[in-house]
């Protein structure tokens, strides 16, 4: 048994790898669960929906980035610029465009209570942010204190 569990050999390497790339999509449906309620949900138009649509990709190209091992150097900066640069501000943007629509009354009764989903929405994925930029605990090992 403990043969199996050496971490050089390629099964672990493989199994690690599934098990960050299923933890990243763990972290992500949440957000995009949420970013599908905003599509379908909010009536502000097509501007705030690519808004949303472009944070996802963003965020979506990260992960895809971040798939097998998390990023150094170069592509770390390019993640966090993907969020901190596009996700978030496009998520901004539209949460803007969504209370221009509030205020104006051209949002349905329950769009105040939409509003409160950008924020939640941006928090989520910062969250996935914090996923795909953590270094992975090999199996049989304690996670490092900080």
């Amino acid at each position: 048994m403990e043969a199996e569990l050496t971490p050089n050999t390629t099964k672990t390497r493989a199994v690690e790898a599934t098990v960050r790339l299923l933890g990243l999509v763990v972290v992500a449906l949440p957000a995009a669960i949420v970013v599908a309620i905003l599509l379908l949900l909010t009536p502000t138009g097509s501007a705030a929906k690519a808004l949303l649509g472009l944070a996802m990709a963003a965020a979506g190209l990260c992960v895809v980035v971040c798939a097998l091992r998390p990023p150094r150097g170069a592509w770390r900066v390019a993640v966090r610029a993907g969020f901190f640069g596009v996700a978030y501000p496009a998520l901004a943007i539209a949460g803007v465009l969504q209370l221009m629509a509030v205020l104006d009354g051209r949002a349905p009764d329950f769009g105040p209570w939409l509003l409160l989903l950008f924020p939640c929405t941006i928090f989520l994925l910062h969250s996935l942010l914090e996923r795909c930029l953590e270094e992975p605990v090999r199996f049989g090992e304690r996670k490092a204190e900080k």
